[in-house]
């Protein structure tokens, strides 16, 4: 469960480079893109941060309840 979430959220974080600027120019123009830009870059680096940090919780709280069994 934790790798998936963690695929998930490191997947999401590359789409967000080319959909952030797309958005972002769609709705704001050229400064809505570099904006987009910031915004995706920002989201490849919290994403799969995010998502290794769930993967760590996922598999703690496996091993908790495996050894309360």
């Amino acid at each position: 469960m934790g790798g998936k979430s963690f695929a998930n959220s490191l997947a999401s974080g590359v789409a967000g480079i080319v959909v952030k600027p797309y958005e972002g120019a769609q709705s704001e123009g050229i400064s809505g893109f570099f904006s987009g830009v910031l915004k995706g870059v920002a989201g490849v680096i919290s994403k799969p941060v995010s998502g290794a940090l769930d993967l760590v919780g996922q598999t703690t709280e496996g091993l908790k309840n495996t050894q309360k069994s």
